[in-house]
């Protein structure tokens, strides 16, 4: 009975690190899509006006990009089949800077026209096209792990049940110890999720470019659907 206990405990903490690392990971993918966002978002301000403080997002998007990416890389390495859409993701990232770049360039030394023809031609809308579906799939497969991951916790819980109820004959009090630890690791574990749903949830609500009463709308919407709330106001 202590080695089941034992081994459906070290099944729940590992479940548990995983599913926070998958987490971790959406959080991390969704991030790279904004500052991609952001960083294009202040290259074509710059293209339309030719004033450099528009350049403002393309500069801080550029600093952390390469950072986010190393950290979705460090949190995959030991998932050998994520590693080749990677490499896709990095070499898109790479053409697509490079094409922002070049339009800043342009639209410095060469005027309006000529960065404007940079951007209708299409060639960083097709390197963007690519990130998006090599991070939506990242996404999903990420998706799908925290699904197995989850179910594999609840497995784990009816088997500790099951132990408990088996281990009464050996000892009451030995028994109803260990099925409140475990039940106390799975609602922590349960109420976790919910709050780590709630946060990407949240970051979806929150992404792209909004004003400040659209951005408010949304978030107050999501948090009344999401606690199931009758009506909500911000002050």
């Amino acid at each position: 009975a202590g080695g089941v206990s034992y081994l459906n405990t070290r099944s729940l903490r590992d479940d548990a690190r995983e599913v926070t690392r998958t987490h971790d990971v959406l959080t991390a993918l969704r991030d790279l899509l904004s500052l991609l966002k952001d960083a294009e978002t202040g290259q074509r301000g710059f293209v339309i006006t030719g004033d450099e403080r528009y350049l403002d997002p393309y500069n801080a998007a550029r600093a952390r990009i390469d950072e986010r990416m190393k950290d979705v890389e460090r949190m995959t390495r030991e998932d050998s089949e994520k590693a080749e859409r990677l490499a896709q993701i990095r070499g898109n990232i790479r053409l697509k800077l490079d094409e922002l770049a070049e339009t800043i360039n342009l639209r410095r030394t060469q005027g309006f026209d000529a960065s404007k023809a940079l951007v209708v031609s299409d060639r960083g809308k097709g390197a963007m096209d690519l990130i998006r579906t090599h991070i939506g799939a990242l996404e999903q497969a990420e998706r799908e792990h925290r699904t197995r991951q989850l179910a594999a916790m609840d497995e784990a819980y009816q088997t500790a049940i099951t132990t408990g109820a088996l281990t009464t004959l050996l000892g009451v009090l030995l028994s109803a110890a260990v099925g409140a630890l475990v039940r106390r690791a799975i609602q922590t574990q349960r109420r976790q999720e919910w709050l780590l749903r709630g946060q990407s949830g949240l970051q979806a609500a929150m992404l792209g470019e909004q004003r400040l009463d659209s951005l408010g709308g949304n978030i107050l919407k999501y948090l009344a659907e999401y606690a199931n709330a009758s009506a909500g106001a911000f002050f």
